[in-house]
């Protein structure tokens, strides 16, 4: 599967795998926004905000890891609304990385 990178507030109770925590990338203060495109513009400013620190931690990630690959995690099903979605589209436009959905349960 490659490595699994928790990139959410909180943590699967039994992953059967242990997390590499990415706290950077976690969405602090934005569980309560229900709205999509509110919930988009600020998980995206707050991405913003810190884009030379996720850059850095994502080289680091990648490198430290190598050749596998950094599978972000969160809560929400694949093809469902959610930052990890919003991340891996955020990564994809600095970086021109794909950031693939995967599909499945991996919880």
């Amino acid at each position: 599967m490659g490595v699994p990178v928790r990139t959410s507030v909180g943590a699967p109770r039994s992953f059967g795998a242990p997390l590499v925590e990415w706290p950077v990338t976690y969405p602090v203060g934005l569980l309560e926004v229900t709205d999509p495109i509110e919930f988009r513009r600020r998980y995206r400013h707050l991405l913003h905000r810190k884009t030379p620190r996720i850059l850095a931690e994502l080289e680091e990630l990648q490198e430290g890891y190598a050749p596998l690959a950094v599978v972000l995690l969160c809560f929400e099903p694949a093809g469902t609304f959610c930052h990890r979605t919003l991340l891996g589209e955020w990564i994809t436009e600095r970086t021109g990385l794909e950031v693939p959905e995967l599909g499945g349960d991996l919880r």
